[in-house]
This record gives C-alpha cells, structure tokens and sequence, in this order.
C-alpha cells in the first residue's frame, strides 16, 4: 500500500490500485486536456456538470483583472481518460469576450479550439499553479474516490498575447491517478 500498488478500502478490502498516467513534462506545456491526454496515450472525453453566467466573485475578478460582479461563463467539466473520472475542471471567462457560451454544446470539444475558431481568442500563454491537497466531499464524490484521498489543485491562467487573462482553470486531479515529469536543466555555475 504504501508503494501504491494497491489500496485498502476500509471494509471492503484490499485491491489492486490502478496505474498512475504518466503526464509529459515539458513537451506537455501549452496543450490543452484534449491534447495531454492523447499525448499521454489515453482516450480523453468530458462530461459537462453546468454551463453558466454568473457574478464574478472577487477571487475570480481578480484573476481575470475584471471588476467584481462582472458577469463570467463558469463551465464545470468531469474530465476524463478512457472512461475513467481523472478530474473536476471549473473554468471562468469574461461573458463580454464569448457571448453565448453559456450555450453552446461542450461535451468532447476543446474549449481552446472553439475560443479560437468561434470566438477569434488565441490563447498564447498559461501560468499554473500546483497545489497537493485532499479530497473534500463535494470532490470526492464527483471524483469517486475516499473523502481525504489525494488530490492536485491546479489553478490555471490563460492569457493572450497581449497578456489579456482569458480563462480563469480550477481543476482538481485525482492524486491516485497521475503523476508528472519535469526535465530541469541546469545551470552554469558562476
């Protein structure tokens, strides 16, 4: 178990534990979900909780640099890779720049492609931050995994060109399910 290669349930047993996904390190940045999955090998597919305008609350305006109340689309998706629930992504975009959104069909299509081939949005850049945490109920469930299990808090910023934040990510990854490569390269020494 503490290798990780199988899971205690408590009263239920013990069971194999399902590989980690293996996601690319450097040759992942600037892909979308869609794209890493592939990349990793996995068939992607999403399943959308809600599609909505709403105010936007003051964490959310000021990664957005938008004033609070602003209306955004919040989008909530299951993501997921060959059928299996990898994570929770909940993203936020200033309504003025999509008008419709909130309406258009979202199942399987890369929010990414559709900002660019609908709206003209190319998105240039993106700064992630990671964060490890547990699994509260609300995750848990929606993930299917024990409360207190592992999690991945990644808050994501996309940017244009001109350094505009477009899309505002909060996606919460299955810690059971993933891990990540990171190629450093160093430094001369002064």
């Amino acid at each position: 178990a503490s290798e990780g290669l199988v899971v205690r349930r408590r009263g239920r047993g013990t069971f194999v534990a399902a590989p980690k996904t293996t996601l690319p390190g450097i040759q992942g940045l600037g892909l979308s979900y869609t794209q890493l999955m592939q990349q990793a090998g996995m068939y992607p597919s999403t399943r959308v909780l809600r599609q909505d305008v709403l105010p936007a609350s003051e964490e959310v305006a000021g990664q957005l640099s938008i004033p609070p109340g602003e209306p955004v689309v919040r989008i909530i998706r299951l993501r997921m890779a060959a059928g299996e629930i990898m994570a929770i992504e909940t993203s936020y975009i200033p309504a003025r720049v999509v008008p419709g959104l909130e309406q258009v069909e979202l199942a399987n299509v890369s929010l990414h492609s559709l900002l660019e081939q609908r709206f003209g949005l190319s998105l240039a850049y993106a700064t992630d931050m990671l964060e490890i945490s547990v699994a509260g109920p609300y995750e848990a469930g929606l993930l299917q995994i024990p409360e207190g299990g592992p999690v991945a808090l990644v808050n994501s910023l996309n940017c244009l060109a001109d350094d505009t934040p477009l899309v505002f990510n909060q996606i919460v990854h299955r810690g059971d399910r993933f891990r990540s490569v990171l190629r450093r390269t160093h430094l001369p020494v002064e």
